[in-house]
């Protein structure tokens, strides 16, 4: 009797040594006895929806404040300087001896890298008293071949075209009245300046920039005037490109870029409006040059505005990236 009892109870005891063994069997797929890491993860449905990821950052250049643009890599700094290479490092002007004025003035050095860059300048007597000399650009060398010429001669035109303006105001001796030679509301001669600077435009063909200025001296004067023009040329036909092909190149649309820019420069300069007319590329932006009284006051001077590429582009939102 007691040997039945024994033997039910050894039964008994496999039966739930087997179904523990069983149960832990199925937490261990391995077979190794290692503890399971965690429990099985069930693949995702193939049509279930993935959860949205975190918003990009969305500009909006109406909500954008002046000290905001310069984080965002607005850079606004002075403009072009007439008669740069003269200046002393307190930015005094070192004016040539007065028996070899204006032609002692010269051009601006080519910078290193640029170039060929020869000026053949006219220096001559102005016909009325209240402007004593005039210096112009007759002829211009930036290199051989069709395309160089084609930019040289563009050169010419524009430097002729600001002297034309200026004459147009001070023609005859009728135009001088009030304005005594030496005084200090004199014009002083008038004089253009011719400059090579450096440039790139990604997305586009490769370029040359030249700045041409036509301005009155001494500066003092109170009716000295400046105007200065940044000219981009396409080095393989020759052509000037404009402001509009500057845009489109970065992957900007003109229009929409014309419009951003215009804002960013009234936020920047604290200008109600301004005038837009010309940019310098480079591989960082837009260098857009400013005469007096284009981005504020007279006496703000010439103004550069760097505007990224980047922050163009984002602001302009994808459809600016179509020709």
């Amino acid at each position: 009797m007691r040997m039945r009892m024994r033997m039910r109870m050894r039964v008994v005891l496999g039966v739930v040594l087997g179904v523990v063994l069983a149960a832990c069997g199925a937490g261990d797929p391995t077979g190794d006895g290692a503890a399971p890491v965690g429990p099985a993860l069930t693949p995702p449905a193939a049509d279930a929806v993935p959860a949205p990821a975190p918003p990009d950052r969305v500009l909006v250049l109406e909500q954008l404040t002046a000290e905001q643009l310069l984080e965002l890599g607005v850079v606004l700094e002075d403009g072009f300087s007439p008669h740069a290479h003269l200046r002393t490092n307190d930015s005094a002007v070192r004016w040539p001896p007065a028996d070899q004025m204006p032609q002692g003035i010269g051009d601006p050095p080519l910078p290193e890298g640029l170039g060929p860059l020869v000026i053949e300048a006219r220096i001559e007597r102005f016909p009325i008293s209240c402007v004593e000399w005039s210096r112009t650009i007759a002829g211009v060398d930036v290199g051989p071949g069709a395309a160089a010429a084609r930019m040289a001669q563009t050169i010419v035109g524009v430097g002729a075209s600001e002297q034309a303006t200026f004459t147009a105001e001070f023609g005859v001796e009728a135009d001088c009245a009030g304005l005594e030679p030496g005084s200090p509301v004199s014009i002083g001669s008038t004089y253009i300046e011719l400059a090579e600077e450096p440039c790139a435009l990604p997305g586009g063909p490769p370029v040359r920039c030249f700045v041409l200025a036509g301005f009155g001296f001494p500066p003092g004067a109170a009716n000295t005037y400046l105007r200065h023009y940044q000219l981009v040329f396409d080095t393989r036909t020759g052509a000037q490109l404009e402001l509009s092909d500057l845009y489109r190149s970065g992957g900007v649309d003109p229009e929409a870029g014309r419009g951003i820019t215009a804002d960013i420069v009234e936020r920047i300069t604290d200008t109600r409006e301004v005038t837009l007319r010309q940019a310098r590329p480079t591989m960082a932006g837009l260098v857009l040059g400013f005469s007096p009284y284009e981005a504020g006051s007279g006496a703000a001077g010439t103004r550069d505005v760097l505007v990224p590429w980047e922050l163009l582009r984002e602001l302009a939102g994808p459809a600016a990236a179509q020709p």
